[in-house]
Protein backbone atom coordinates (compact mmCIF):
# COMPACT_ATOMS: atom_id res chain seq x y z
CA UNK A 1 0.00 0.00 0.00
CA UNK A 2 1.49 3.49 -0.87
CA UNK A 3 0.01 7.05 0.04
CA UNK A 4 0.16 10.46 -1.07
CA UNK A 5 -0.03 11.49 -4.13
CA UNK A 6 1.00 8.02 -5.45
CA UNK A 7 1.98 8.25 -9.52
CA UNK A 8 2.43 4.88 -11.12
CA UNK A 9 4.34 5.06 -14.91
CA UNK A 10 4.20 1.37 -17.18
CA UNK A 11 7.53 0.99 -20.00
CA UNK A 12 5.32 2.77 -22.52
CA UNK A 13 4.12 6.26 -20.59
CA UNK A 14 1.02 5.38 -19.44
CA UNK A 15 1.13 7.54 -16.22
CA UNK A 16 -1.87 6.55 -13.56
CA UNK A 17 -2.04 9.92 -10.51
CA UNK A 18 -3.93 9.11 -7.45
CA UNK A 19 -4.37 9.61 -3.54
CA UNK A 20 -3.32 6.55 -2.78
CA UNK A 21 -2.85 2.81 -4.58
CA UNK A 22 -2.43 -0.71 -3.26
CA UNK A 23 -1.17 -3.95 -5.33
CA UNK A 24 -2.11 -7.07 -4.57
CA UNK A 25 0.78 -9.52 -6.47
CA UNK A 26 -1.79 -12.77 -6.23
CA UNK A 27 -4.09 -11.24 -8.68
CA UNK A 28 -1.84 -8.81 -10.69
CA UNK A 29 -3.96 -5.51 -9.77
CA UNK A 30 -3.00 -2.03 -8.77
CA UNK A 31 -6.46 -0.74 -7.04
CA UNK A 32 -6.10 3.28 -6.81
CA UNK A 33 -9.21 5.33 -4.63
CA UNK A 34 -10.36 8.05 -5.24
CA UNK A 35 -9.81 10.61 -7.75
CA UNK A 36 -7.72 9.42 -10.56
CA UNK A 37 -6.17 10.59 -13.75
CA UNK A 38 -4.49 9.29 -16.40
CA UNK A 39 -2.37 10.28 -19.25
CA UNK A 40 -0.69 8.39 -22.44
CA UNK A 41 0.77 10.55 -25.55
CA UNK A 42 -2.29 12.63 -26.70
CA UNK A 43 -4.74 11.05 -24.43
CA UNK A 44 -5.93 11.95 -21.16
CA UNK A 45 -8.60 10.55 -18.50
CA UNK A 46 -9.93 10.82 -15.33
CA UNK A 47 -12.57 9.02 -12.54
CA UNK A 48 -13.30 8.45 -9.24
CA UNK A 49 -11.87 4.84 -8.36
CA UNK A 50 -9.57 2.57 -11.13
CA UNK A 51 -7.91 -0.88 -11.50
CA UNK A 52 -5.35 -1.57 -13.21
CA UNK A 53 -4.69 -4.92 -14.09
CA UNK A 54 -1.19 -5.19 -14.86
CA UNK A 55 -0.90 -9.10 -16.31
CA UNK A 56 -3.57 -8.18 -18.58
CA UNK A 57 -2.40 -4.51 -19.39
CA UNK A 58 -6.27 -3.03 -18.73
CA UNK A 59 -7.37 0.02 -17.25
CA UNK A 60 -10.63 0.68 -15.65
CA UNK A 61 -11.77 3.72 -14.60
CA UNK A 62 -14.63 2.74 -12.17
CA UNK A 63 -17.27 5.89 -11.61
CA UNK A 64 -17.51 9.00 -13.85
CA UNK A 65 -15.44 8.41 -16.50
CA UNK A 66 -14.15 10.94 -18.93
CA UNK A 67 -11.56 10.21 -22.02
CA UNK A 68 -10.06 13.07 -23.75
CA UNK A 69 -7.86 13.08 -26.81
CA UNK A 70 -6.07 15.87 -28.36
CA UNK A 71 -6.00 16.74 -31.71
CA UNK A 72 -2.83 15.20 -33.61
CA UNK A 73 -0.34 17.42 -35.47
CA UNK A 74 -2.87 18.05 -38.19
CA UNK A 75 -5.14 19.52 -36.37
CA UNK A 76 -7.99 16.21 -35.86
CA UNK A 77 -8.41 13.47 -34.39
CA UNK A 78 -9.83 15.49 -30.83
CA UNK A 79 -12.66 13.18 -29.34
CA UNK A 80 -14.20 13.57 -25.76
CA UNK A 81 -15.79 10.44 -24.33
CA UNK A 82 -18.15 10.31 -21.02
CA UNK A 83 -19.31 7.46 -19.70
CA UNK A 84 -20.08 5.24 -15.75
CA UNK A 85 -17.59 3.33 -16.17
CA UNK A 86 -14.52 2.69 -18.70
CA UNK A 87 -12.58 0.23 -19.47
CA UNK A 88 -8.86 0.44 -21.66
CA UNK A 89 -7.79 -2.67 -22.52
CA UNK A 90 -4.87 -1.28 -23.98
CA UNK A 91 -3.23 -4.50 -25.52
CA UNK A 92 -6.28 -5.83 -26.98
CA UNK A 93 -6.62 -2.33 -28.67
CA UNK A 94 -10.14 -0.94 -27.47
CA UNK A 95 -12.13 1.37 -25.25
CA UNK A 96 -15.16 -0.14 -23.64
CA UNK A 97 -17.37 3.26 -21.96
CA UNK A 98 -20.42 1.67 -19.65
CA UNK A 99 -23.33 3.00 -18.48
CA UNK A 100 -24.99 6.09 -20.42
CA UNK A 101 -21.58 6.33 -22.90
CA UNK A 102 -21.04 9.39 -24.98
CA UNK A 103 -18.41 9.78 -28.11
CA UNK A 104 -17.95 13.62 -29.22
CA UNK A 105 -15.80 13.78 -32.05
CA UNK A 106 -15.04 15.75 -35.44
CA UNK A 107 -18.99 17.24 -34.66
CA UNK A 108 -19.95 14.18 -34.55
CA UNK A 109 -22.16 13.01 -31.07
CA UNK A 110 -22.58 9.10 -30.64
CA UNK A 111 -24.39 7.84 -27.49
CA UNK A 112 -25.45 4.09 -26.06
CA UNK A 113 -25.91 2.65 -23.16
CA UNK A 114 -22.17 1.24 -23.99
CA UNK A 115 -19.95 2.28 -26.87
CA UNK A 116 -16.73 -0.13 -27.83
CA UNK A 117 -14.64 1.75 -29.51
CA UNK A 118 -12.06 -0.23 -31.51
CA UNK A 119 -8.29 1.17 -32.58
CA UNK A 120 -6.25 -0.12 -35.23
CA UNK A 121 -3.40 -3.02 -34.34
CA UNK A 122 -0.15 -0.06 -34.59
CA UNK A 123 -1.71 2.64 -33.57
CA UNK A 124 -4.39 4.81 -31.76
CA UNK A 125 -6.75 5.41 -34.60
CA UNK A 126 -10.30 4.34 -34.70
CA UNK A 127 -10.83 1.57 -36.60
CA UNK A 128 -14.78 0.56 -35.52
CA UNK A 129 -16.89 2.18 -32.93
CA UNK A 130 -20.17 -0.15 -31.47
CA UNK A 131 -22.76 1.56 -29.78
CA UNK A 132 -25.00 -0.72 -28.01
CA UNK A 133 -28.60 -0.04 -26.38
CA UNK A 134 -30.49 3.03 -27.32
CA UNK A 135 -28.16 4.38 -29.81
CA UNK A 136 -27.56 7.28 -31.48
CA UNK A 137 -25.22 9.39 -33.77
CA UNK A 138 -25.87 13.32 -34.22
CA UNK A 139 -23.80 14.73 -37.38
CA UNK A 140 -22.91 17.96 -37.78
CA UNK A 141 -24.33 20.46 -40.78
CA UNK A 142 -23.48 20.82 -44.17
CA UNK A 143 -23.93 17.32 -44.09
CA UNK A 144 -27.07 15.61 -45.39
CA UNK A 145 -27.14 13.39 -42.78
CA UNK A 146 -28.42 14.73 -39.38
CA UNK A 147 -29.24 11.52 -37.10
CA UNK A 148 -29.47 8.10 -36.74
CA UNK A 149 -30.77 5.83 -34.34
CA UNK A 150 -31.23 2.17 -33.49
CA UNK A 151 -31.06 -0.39 -31.02
CA UNK A 152 -27.05 -1.39 -32.02
CA UNK A 153 -25.22 0.51 -34.51
CA UNK A 154 -21.90 -0.58 -35.88
CA UNK A 155 -19.70 2.39 -37.68
CA UNK A 156 -16.80 1.21 -39.68
CA UNK A 157 -14.24 3.53 -40.52
CA UNK A 158 -11.29 3.91 -43.23
CA UNK A 159 -8.10 3.63 -42.30
CA UNK A 160 -7.69 7.23 -41.34
CA UNK A 161 -10.15 6.53 -38.44
CA UNK A 162 -12.37 9.29 -39.94
CA UNK A 163 -14.03 8.63 -43.03
CA UNK A 164 -17.00 6.08 -42.43
CA UNK A 165 -16.86 2.89 -44.37
CA UNK A 166 -19.87 1.42 -43.17
CA UNK A 167 -22.87 1.76 -41.35
CA UNK A 168 -25.16 -0.88 -39.43
CA UNK A 169 -28.35 0.06 -38.19
CA UNK A 170 -29.74 -3.09 -36.15
CA UNK A 171 -33.42 -3.02 -34.77
CA UNK A 172 -35.59 0.04 -34.61
CA UNK A 173 -33.36 1.97 -37.08
CA UNK A 174 -34.40 5.54 -38.03
CA UNK A 175 -32.70 7.85 -40.26
CA UNK A 176 -32.94 11.74 -40.61
CA UNK A 177 -31.94 13.68 -43.13
CA UNK A 178 -31.22 17.62 -43.05
CA UNK A 179 -33.50 19.81 -45.18
CA UNK A 180 -32.43 20.69 -48.25
CA UNK A 181 -30.59 23.70 -48.18
CA UNK A 182 -30.94 23.13 -43.68
CA UNK A 183 -27.53 24.34 -42.26
CA UNK A 184 -25.37 25.72 -45.32
CA UNK A 185 -25.31 29.54 -45.85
Amino acid sequence: RVTGNVKLSTTDKLTMTGPAATYDSADGIIRIPGDVTFTKERMTGSSVGATYDNTRDVLWMLERARIDVSRDAAGQGETHMTAGSAGFARAERYIRLQDAASVEREGQRLTGDSVTVFMQPAADIIELIELRGRSAVSLPAPQPLQEMAATDINLAYQPDGRTLRQVTLAERASVQFRAQGAGQG
